[in-house]
C-alpha cells in the first residue's frame, strides 16, 4: 500500500493539521532548498498534499457531501495573507517561501551564475542567508500591504538585515518579482530602495538593470521633486479604508518580524564568531576560546588555551584557503611575535623594551603592529647578535609559517629609530646591522645633530661636507664619537665634531692643533648653547668658539 504523503512526513498514517505541520517544521531542519533542492521539492509537495487530505476529511465530517466535485479537490490558494500566516503557521510559510525563492533562482539561473560578487559557496552560512532573504522579502510586503510611512521605509533600507541581503541575488530576484505582480509597493518604498542602491547616484550594473527599471516604473520624473529632490518627498499614502483592528495587526506582526530580524543578525554574528574560532583551531592546531569582553563591533577577543594569551579576530569573508584566504583577521601572529621580544628585553640590562601583557583582558585589544626595542648609543653588539639568533628562531615556528605576522619591530635608540625590521617581509641582517651600529650609528646621529642645529652651516657655510674621522675618539677616559667638517671649495679639514656617547655634549673645536692635547676643561670653556634636538632625550649642549661681532 502507498503510504505517501505521510511516510515523506515521517508520519505512521493520515493526522490532523497540527501533526503535519510540527512533523514538516522538524523535517524542514535537515532538508534544506540550498543543499538540497530535489528533497525539499518532494518534502514540500508531501506537505502541501497532507494538508489538502487532512482538509478534506475534516470538511466532510462537518458538511454534507452536496459540494460540486470540482469544489472539493480545489488546490488551496497559495497567495500570500496575514490570515493565512498565522492560521497555518511560520514552518508552513517558510516553506512555501523556500521554494518561491528556489524556482526564481532556477528562473535566473545564468545571472546567478554570473553574479559579481559571486555568492557563498559555505553551505552553513549560505542557510543562514537564506533565511536572511526570506526575512527581508517578508518585511518589504509588510510594510507594501500596510502603506508604511516613508520613515518606516528608510529605518528598514537602514538595517543590518537589508545591508546583509542587499548584493545576495536571491534578493535582487525576490524582490524584482514582488514587484512585478504586486501594485501595492507604494512611491515612498519604491524611493528608499532606489536610493539604498544608489541608482540615482551611478549607472545600475548588468546585475541590477532589471531592478532598477522595475522601480524607475513606481516612481515620478526628477523634474517633479521626487527622486532628485530629498526634500519634497510625499510623507506617504493614507491608509483609507482599512479597519482599526487590521491596522493594529498589521504594526503587530511589522514588530515581531523586526524583533526576529535582530534575533537573526545576531544568530548570524555568533555564527560567524564560531566558525572564525573553528578555522583558527584547525590553522594552528590547538584550542581557543571565545571570551566576551562585553564590547560592540565585528571583532571579538580569543583566548590562546596554550599559551593563555589573548588576542583579536574578525570574520572576513568565506574561506578559500587555495586562494589564500583564510576568511578571517587576525593580530594572533603578532601578539605571539611580540611577546617573543619582550621575553628578549626582559632578560638584558642595557634593553628596554615597552612591557604589553597580553595575558591581561585589557591590553587585548591594543595596536600589536609594532614595537620599539631601544639600545643604548654603545656596548649592545651582543644584544644585536642574539636579536638576530632569536628572530632566526621564531621564523621556523609552525605559527610564524602558517601566518607571518604583520608586525614591525624598530630598533632606537631613544626616540631616534635606526633600524626598522618587517616581520612579514623582511630578512634580519644580524651581523650587517652590527657593523653599523658599532662603527657609524654614533657618527650619523652626531651629523644628524649638526644638521637639525643649522652649527655646521654656521661654522663654515653653505658649502660643506660631514665626515666620519673614526669611529670614536677618547679624551681624558671618556669616549667622543669624531665628525670631520670639511669645506667643499678647498676640500679642507675646517672643524673636529666631538659628541659625548651618552647624547648630551657637543664640542665644535676649529682644526689646528691635536686633538689628544685637547682637555674637557677647556672645551667647556667655550661658549655654551642648548638645542632641542628631536629624538634626544634631553637638551644637547654645544659648546663652540662664537667669532665677535
Amino acid at each position: 500500500m502507498n503510504n505517501w504523503p505521510w511516510e515523506e512526513l515521517g508520519l505512521p498514517g493520515p493526522a490532523q493539521l497540527p501533526a503535519i505541520r510540527r512533523a514538516y517544521a522538524e523535517r524542514l531542519k535537515k532538508t534544506r532548498p540550498d543543499e538540497n533542492p530535489e528533497g525539499f521539492q518532494r518534502l514540500h509537495s508531501a506537505y502541501e498534499e497532507a494538508c489538502h487530505l487532512a482538509r478534506r476529511g475534516s470538511a466532510a465530517r462537518t458538511e454534507s457531501d452536496s459540494r460540486p466535485p470540482e469544489e472539493e479537490n480545489r488546490e488551496p490558494v497559495r497567495d500570500w495573507d496575514f490570515e493565512r500566516l498565522f492560521a497555518e503557521g511560520e514552518a508552513e510559510e517558510r516553506g512555501r517561501r523556500f521554494q518561491k525563492l528556489w524556482i526564481l533562482r532556477q528562473k535566473n539561473r545564468f545571472r546567478y551564475d554570473t553574479w559579481r560578487p559571486p555568492p557563498s559557496r559555505d553551505p552553513a552560512e549560505a542557510a543562514l542567508v537564506w533565511v536572511a532573504v526570506s526575512r527581508a522579502l517578508s518585511l518589504v510586503e509588510e510594510l507594501s500591504y500596510s502603506g508604511a510611512e516613508a520613515s518606516l521605509w528608510g529605518a528598514f533600507c537602514k538595517s543590518e538585515l537589508f545591508l546583509c541581503v542587499r548584493n545576495q541575488p536571491d534578493f535582487v530576484f525576490g524582490l524584482e518579482d514582488f514587484l512585478r505582480n504586486c501594485p501595492e509597493v507604494p512611491e515612498t518604498g519604491c524611493q528608499a530602495l532606489f536610493r539604498a542602491y544608489g541608482f540615482g547616484l551611478r549607472p545600475a550594473g548588468r546585475e541590477y538593470g532589471l531592478l532598477c527599471r522595475l522601480l524607475k516604473e513606481r516612481i515620478p520624473d526628477p523634474e517633479r521633486g521626487t527622486v532628485g529632490n530629498l526634500a519634497c518627498l510625499p510623507s506617504g499614502r493614507k491608509r483609507s479604508g482599512i479597519p482599526q483592528r487590521l491596522s493594529f495587526l498589521l504594526l503587530l506582526t511589522l514588530a515581531v518580524l523586526m524583533v526576529n530580524v535582530l534575533i537573526d543578525s545576531a544568530v548570524l554574528s555568533d555564527f560567524r564568531k564560531d566558525r572564525v574560532r573553528d578555522w583558527l583551531e584547525e590553522d594552528f592546531g590547538h584550542e581557543f576560546v571565545r571570551v566576551k569582553d562585553g564590547r560592540p563591533g565585528p571583532s571579538f577577543i580569543l583566548l590562546d588555551s596554550r599559551t593563555r594569551f589573548y588576542f583579536q579576530a574578525r570574520w572576513d569573508g568565506p574561506r578559500d584557503t587555495r586562494r589564500g584566504r583564510p576568511g578571517y583577521v587576525t593580530n594572533y601572529t603578532s601578539v605571539r611575535m611580540s611577546q617573543q621580544i619582550a621575553d628578549f628585553a626582559e632578560q638584558r640590562a642595557d634593553v628596554t623594551f615597552r612591557c604589553r601583557n597580553a595575558g591581561d583582558l585589557a591590553a587585548a585589544r591594543e595596536d600589536w603592529n609594532g614595537d620599539y626595542l631601544r639600545l643604548p648609543l654603545t656596548g649592545a653588539g651582543d644584544d644585536i647578535s642574539a636579536l638576530g639568533d632569536l628572530l632566526s628562531d621564531v621564523r621556523r615556528e609552525a605559527w610564524y609559517q602558517t601566518s607571518p605576522p604583520d608586525y614591525a619591530l624598530y630598533l632606537c635608540w631613544h626616540d631616534w629609530s635606526f633600524y626598522e625590521y618587517n616581520a612579514r617581509t623582511d630578512d634580519f641582517d644580524a651581523a650587517a646591522l652590527r657593523r653599523y651600529y658599532e662603527r657609524s650609528f654614533g657618527p650619523d646621529l652626531c651629523r644628524i645633530a649638526l644638521d637639525e642645529t643649522g652649527i655646521a652651516a654656521a661654522d663654515m657655510g653653505e658649502a660643506f661636507f660631514l665626515f666620519p674621522e673614526s669611529g670614536t675618539v677618547k679624551l681624558e677616559k671618556r669616549n667622543f664619537f669624531h665628525v670631520v667638517g670639511v669645506e667643499k671649495e678647498h676640500f679642507t679639514p675646517r672643524y673636529h665634531y666631538l659628541l659625548s656617547v651618552d647624547g648630551r655634549e657637543l664640542f665644535c673645536v676649529p682644526t689646528g692643533g691635536k686633538l689628544s692635547e685637547l682637555t674637557l676643561r677647556e672645551l667647556r670653556r667655550m661658549d655654551r648653547t642648548d638645542y632641542e634636538v628631536k629624538g634626544f632625550p634631553e637638551p644637547l649642549s654645544v659648546f663652540r668658539e662664537v667669532a665677535d661681532t
